[in-house]
């Protein structure tokens, strides 16, 4: 009986160890990201998520195609900062799909109107 409590123990620790080695990884990739798209060099749109709608649904729905965003917390309004790894005109009009698909399919409170999707450089 004790054998196998101890083999249970150290599972459970062993699977908590993993949990938050991996958890360390995402964070630190998070950063990373982060820090590259504030760089000079790197060229972003900014995206002003509208009041009601979770950034985090654009910044999942981003980075599943292909563009790397976080949410920019300098900004002082819920802005998402996108990756454009092929110029900002070349890649606006995917970028702005990409956010409208996530507009039209996220969860939205229902008092919230889905507006045209318009970056911070067209305002």
């Amino acid at each position: 009986m004790i054998p196998m409590a101890l083999i249970i123990f150290f599972g459970f620790l062993v699977l908590g160890v993993l949990v938050l080695v991996l958890a360390r990884s995402g964070s630190l990739d998070y950063e990373k990201t982060r820090a590259r798209l504030h760089e000079s060099a790197t060229e972003t749109l900014a995206y002003d998520v509208p009041e009601g709608q979770d950034p985090a649904d654009v910044i999942v729905g981003l980075t599943r195609a292909g563009y790397p965003s976080v949410e920019d917390l300098a900004a002082g309004a819920c802005r998402v900062l996108v990756h454009c790894p092929h110029g900002r005109t070349g890649d606006r009009p995917r970028i702005r799909s990409v956010i409208e698909q996530v507009c039209a399919s996220g969860a939205l409170r229902d008092d919230v109107h889905v507006a045209a999707v318009r970056f911070a450089d067209e305002h």
